[in-house]
């Protein structure tokens, strides 16, 4: 009998079946992996839903613009905005703002000017 067909063969037994593990391991983590891929982006398909319940959608309709343009200006027109002051005063007793013009507090009745009030009495 010769002994070197039978090394001969060990070596390609021994390749094959190496080559046949590795498949077999790559295999079975290939579906190890496909699972937890499938398994994460469930969840986040999950998440997703439950998030998309309870936001709400806001439309804000801006004003519209004018469509007649003065001159040749192609640029939209934004109008300015309006600012409104208003002089407020205080009252020393409850802090309520009131009209400047006013004497006495709408809150509470007293008067917003107690030491022009005692001033005038004096002068008297």
């Amino acid at each position: 009998m010769d002994k070197k067909g039978g090394a001969g063969a060990g070596v390609a037994v021994w390749i094959v079946g190496f080559f046949l593990g590795l498949f077999f391991i790559l295999t079975i983590l290939g579906v190890i992996i496909g699972i937890i891929i499938w398994v994460v982006f469930f969840m986040i398909g999950l998440v997703l839903i439950a998030a998309g319940g309870k936001t709400e959608v806001i439309i804000q309709q801006l004003p519209q613009q004018s469509q007649h343009t003065i001159g040749l200006s192609n640029q939209p027109q934004i109008p300015e905005p309006h600012v409104i002051e208003k002089v407020v005063v205080r009252c020393p007793y409850c802090g309520t703002k009131n009209d400047e013009d006013s004497e006495f507090c709408k809150k509470c009745g007293k008067s917003l000017n107690p030491g022009l009030k005692d001033k005038k009495k004096s002068s008297s």
